[in-house]
C-alpha cells in the first residue's frame, strides 16, 4: 500500500500534461500511486497517460466517458489505495521536495489534514495565493475558534484555506470515515465545499502559511 495517492483529472491537457507528470515523479518522496484519470480526452492526453502507466509501475492510466472533473477525481478516489490523498490539476506542476515536506511535517505532528500555498503562474509572473489565516498547527478546539469561521462564505470572510484541493495532503480514513465526495455536475469551484468537508471532519491541521511548492497554471 503506497503512502500517498496522487489523483490527476485529466481532460484535453496533452500541451501541458508531460511536465505535470514528470514533476509528480520526480518527487524526493517515492512512496507514491499517481492515478491519471482521462475524462474523456479528445486529444492525445490517454496516450500520454498510458505511455507513463507503462514506463513506471506507479502510473495507473485510467480512462473513462466524459462527465467532468468532479467525477473523474471521485473515480480516483475509488481506486486510491493510499494512507494519504492529494490532487494535481494536469496543467499545473510541483516542486521536487512537496510531498516530503508535508509528510514530514505529517511525521511530526501527526495531522489529518497538511495545507500549504501556491504559486499563480501567469505570463507576467507570478502570485504567491495564500490565506489569512495564521500558519502552525490546529487542534480540534483551534479549528473551531479559527479555521471554522472561514466555513461562512460571506463578504467580510476569505475563502477558506482548504478551497484549494491540491494543496491539500488529507489522511484517507477521514475522507472515506464521511464518504466524502465532489458533487458531480457542478463546473466551477466544485473543490470548495469537498475541501470544506475534509476540513469539517478532520481532528487536526497543520498550514504551512508561505510554502507554496504548487504553481497553478491558468488554462
Amino acid at each position: 500500500m503506497p503512502k500517498i495517492s496522487v489523483i490527476v483529472p485529466v481532460y484535453n491537457s496533452a500541451a501541458f500534461l508531460r511536465p505535470c507528470v514528470d514533476s509528480i515523479l520526480a518527487q524526493t518522496f517515492l512512496d507514491l500511486e499517481i492515478l491519471l484519470i482521462d475524462d474523456g480526452s479528445s486529444d492525445e492526453s490517454p496516450v500520454i497517460c498510458d505511455a507513463y502507466a507503462a514506463q513506471d509501475h506507479r502510473v495507473i492510466s485510467v480512462h473513462q466517458a466524459n462527465a467532468g472533473a468532479a467525477a473523474a477525481r471521485n473515480h480516483g478516489l475509488e481506486l486510491a489505495t493510499g494512507t494519504y490523498i492529494t490532487f494535481v490539476d494536469s496543467d499545473d506542476y510541483i516542486d521536487p521536495g512537496m510531498y516530503e515536506k508535508m509528510m514530514s511535517i505529517n511525521d511530526e505532528y501527526n495531522c489529518d489534514l497538511v495545507v500549504c500555498d501556491c504559486f499563480k503562474e501567469h505570463a507576467t509572473g507570478r502570485e504567491l495565493y495564500t490565506h489569512e489565516l495564521p500558519g502552525g498547527f490546529y487542534n480540534r478546539e483551534r479549528m473551531k475558534r479559527e479555521y471554522f469561521p472561514q466555513l461562512l462564505i460571506t463578504k467580510s470572510v476569505e475563502y477558506p484555506v482548504t478551497i484549494s484541493n491540491w494543496l491539500l495532503l488529507i489522511r484517507r480514513e477521514v475522507i472515506e470515515r464521511q464518504k466524502i465526495r465532489y458533487p458531480e455536475g457542478i463546473r466551477f469551484s466544485e473543490d470548495l465545499l469537498f475541501g470544506a468537508e475534509v476540513g469539517y471532519a478532520a481532528n487536526s491541521l497543520y498550514y504551512l502559511k508561505g510554502y507554496a511548492p504548487y504553481h497553478s497554471r491558468p488554462n
